[in-house]
């Protein structure tokens, strides 16, 4: 069997190589070689991958472990990569130069002649720009909340891998059902907690009770009967009125179905806009369509 002779390549005095030969190197006439040690070489024949310094030590280095980030560092940064994919996205996806451009000469040209963008295009570019930046600006207010709150780097690690998704879910408005339907959707929302739906009179004041209150309340008029008293009063902020249990059992009663009525319309909206098939059904559905009429309770209040 043929020996091998391990020897250091030498440069600047220290060594940078390995060099393998069949013969014996005469160290003394050749500077640039210097033998290794039995040791140095059985430590290279059991760690091929080992570096130069490591075999000429004949130990490993410690594997590295990178320094543990400090999670207030990591919920600073996510909050600004957040807020950076909102405004790429925006910019991505909209003309917003153009849109400039186009506002710029409505604005200072009202002739339009020198304009290369038509009303339509200056409208849908518009159209596009608010569009999108609401979607974005409703999921940087979504998303930096869950960071400010989140307790480990991982958490936060996923809320912002989840929001990079959605961002890159972004496509043009104008030809996307599915952004329709939830632009749609989200309009439906915003109409199930306006005034309209969430309302009801107590002679020509405009009031209403949420549903943590309306619970709260039934649980203080059956602890009212209990112990025997005959009348409550609910207040409405300044304002309250004196009720018979019964009668305010009666008024709280009729907002509980009221409200339930209401959230399965707005529940029913909801499935019907996802059911429809092209963007002109969607942005033509009615939100406001098949409410029942707000109630109308005519009591004195003392």
């Amino acid at each position: 069997m043929t020996q091998n002779y391990y020897y250091f390549k030498i440069s600047n005095n220290h060594p940078w190589a390995i060099s393998i030969f069949t013969e014996p190197v005469d160290t003394e006439l050749n500077k640039n070689f210097r033998e290794m040690t039995s040791e140095q070489i059985n430590f290279y024949l059991e760690h091929p991958t080992a570096s130069i310094q490591e075999i000429e030590r004949c130990e490993l280095n410690p594997p590295y472990v990178p320094p543990t980030p400090d999670i207030e560092e990591v919920r600073a940064k996510a909050i600004g990569d957040i807020d950076k994919m909102s405004r790429d996205t925006l910019g991505k996806k909209v003309d917003v130069l153009g849109f400039c451009d186009a506002l710029a000469s409505s604005v200072y040209k009202p002739s339009r002649q020198d304009s290369i963008y038509s009303d339509d295009e200056v409208l849908r570019t518009a159209d596009d720009f608010l569009r999108i930046g609401k979607v974005c600006r409703e999921k940087v207010n979504e998303v930096v909340p869950q960071i400010e709150d989140a307790t480990s780097i991982e958490s936060i690690e996923q809320i912002v891998e989840d929001a990079r998704q959605f961002f890159d879910a972004v496509v043009d408005p104008v030809d996307d059902l599915e952004y329709h339907k939830r632009m749609k959707i989200h309009d439906i929302e915003v109409y199930d907690i306006s005034e309209n739906v969430n309302g009801f009179f107590l002679g020509d004041t405009l009031l209403w009770l949420d549903k943590d209150t309306r619970t709260g309340l039934v649980n203080t008029l059956n602890s009212a009967a209990i112990v025997g008293r005959e009348q409550v009063n609910i207040w409405f902020s300044g304002l309250y009125i004196t009720l018979h249990i019964d009668e305010a059992r009666q008024l709280l009663a009729a907002l509980e179905i009221y409200a339930t009525d209401c959230y399965n319309v707005t529940a029913m909206h909801k499935v019907q806009v996802n059911a429809l098939e092209n963007i002109e059904e969607v942005d033509n559905f009615d939100v406001s369509a098949d409410y029942p009429e707000r109630l109308v309770f005519n009591l004195m209040s003392k």
